[in-house]
C-alpha cells in the first residue's frame, strides 16, 4: 500500500503484516491530508482529516463478511514542525542567490527523508506519513501515524535519521517535535487525539 508521497517498492506497506482492523485503518489513512493552507502553525487537530479518517474506518469494518472487529486502541503520531534557515523563493525578499541556496537544502533535505522513510518503513508498523511544501516563511510540517510508540521509536533509530537530525542544526532555525495518541473506540464509533 502505497502511504506516503514516496512509491517504490521499498516505502510501501505491506499489509500482511498487520492485524485486521491495522490493516484497514491504513487503507483509511489514505485520506490523511492537509485541510487548511495554514496547517505548518495550525493546531495538529483541526489539520487533518481525523473525524473523516474514523468515519472512513467505520465502513471499511462493515465491508467484511463477518464484520471485521475493532477493539478499542491507541496509535501513535509525531508532528515535526520545522522553520528553514535562508528565504524561501516565495518570500518577496528572495533573490536568485538565496532561492538557489534554499532550493539546494531542500534537495539534501529531500534526499535524507526519502532514506529515512525507507529505513522507517523496513522497520515496521509506520501506517502513514505526510509533507508538506515550506511555506513563504520556510515553515513546514510533517507527520507519520504508527501502529505504536515503540514502533515509531525503533523506527528512528537508523542512520539515515541520525543523519536527519544533525541536518537538522544545519537546515533549520526552528524545529518543534511532538507526539500524540490517535485513540480509536471500540467498532471506530469514537477517538480521540491527545498531545
Amino acid at each position: 500500500l502505497v502511504t506516503s508521497p514516496y512509491t517504490t517498492p521499498e516505502h510501501l506497506l505491506d499489509l500482511r503484516t498487520l492485524d485486521p482492523a491495522t490493516r484497514l485503518l491504513a487503507q483509511s489513512l489514505a485520506l490523511f491530508s492537509a485541510t487548511r493552507a495554514d496547517y505548518a502553525t495550525a493546531p495538529y487537530a483541526s489539520s487533518f482529516p481525523f473525524a473523516a479518517i474514523v468515519a472512513d474506518l467505520q465502513h471499511r469494518l462493515t465491508l467484511t463478511t463477518p464484520p471485521t472487529p475493532f477493539p478499542a486502541r491507541s496509535y501513535y503520531a509525531v508532528a515535526f514542525r520545522s522553520k528553514r534557515r535562508g528565504i524561501s523563493p516565495l518570500s518577496p525578499s528572495s533573490t536568485p542567490s538565496s532561492a538557489a541556496a534554499f532550493e539546494a537544502g531542500s534537495a539534501a533535505l529531500g534526499h535524507l527523508d526519502e532514506r529515512s522513510h525507507a529505513e522507517a518503513s523496513a522497520s515496521g508498523g509506520l501506517l502513514r506519513y505526510w509533507f508538506g511544501a515550506p511555506d513563504a516563511a520556510g515553515r513546514n510540517l510533517a507527520t507519520c501515524v504508527w501502529r505504536e510508540r515503540e514502533d515509531a521509536r525503533r523506527g528512528g533509530t537508523g542512520p539515515w535519521h541520525a543523519r536527519a537530525r544533525a541536518a537538522a542544526r544545519e537546515y533549520y532555525e526552528e524545529v518543534d517535535f511532538r507526539t500524540y495518541r490517535f485513540w480509536i473506540g471500540e467498532g471506530a464509533r469514537e477517538w480521540e487525539l491527545t498531545e
